[in-house]
C-alpha cells in the first residue's frame, strides 16, 4: 500500500512492489540485523521508488507531469473530502521523489518524523524541513485548485 500511495498509480505501484520484494528476497543474506526487518524492507522500498521515479522522470523529459495531464478543474462545494484527498494525492505527486516519499509516509502512513528519518537514513531535522516545505507546496497546490488554505 505504501508503494502504491507513494507513486500514485496502482499498476505502477504494484510493479514496484514486486521489484521491492524481489530485491528484499535477494538481499536477505546481506541483512546484518542492525535494524528491524521492517526498516530494512522500507529502506529497499524507498530506494526503489526513488530510483524508478528518477528513471521515469528522465524518460519523460519534456513531457507534462502525470498529474498535469489531467484537466484542471475547480472543486465543487458538495464533492466532499474524497475530492480533497484526490487533490492532496495529486499535489504529493508533483513533489520531487524523495520529498514525495517523506510526505506519503507522514500524511498517508502517519509515520513520526523520527521513523521517517530512520527509514531514509537521514536526520530528523532534514525530514522536518522537507515535510515543512512539502506541506507549503501542497497548500499552494490546493489553493491553486480552489481550496483556500
Amino acid at each position: 500500500m505504501f508503494v502504491v500511495k507513494s507513486v500514485g498509480n496502482k499498476e505502477h505501484g504494484q510493479d514496484i512492489t514486486q521489484t521491492v520484494f524481489m530485491k528484499f528476497y535477494k538481499s536477505l543474506n546481506r541483512f546484518e540485523g542492525r535494524s528491524s526487518l521492517r526498516t530494512y524492507l522500507y529502506r529497499i522500498a524507498v530506494n526503489t521508488i526513488i530510483n524508478v521515479e528518477e528513471k521515469r522522470k528522465r524518460e519523460r523529459k519534456g513531457l507534462l507531469h502525470l498529474f498535469n495531464q489531467h484537466r484542471r478543474r475547480k472543486p465543487q462545494a458538495d464533492s466532499g473530502s474524497s475530492e480533497l484527498e484526490d487533490l492532496v494525492a495529486q499535489a504529493i505527486g508533483t513533489l520531487p521523489p524523495r520529498q514525495r516519499v517523506m510526505m506519503t509516509l507522514r500524511l498517508q502512513q502517519e509515520f513520526k518524523l523520527r521513523e521517517i528519518a530512520d527509514y531514509l537514513d537521514t536526520s530528523e531535522g532534514n525530514v522536518k524541513a522537507q515535510v515543512s516545505l512539502g506541506t507549503k507546496k501542497i497548500q499552494e497546490y490546493l489553493k491553486d485548485n480552489g481550496y483556500g488554505m
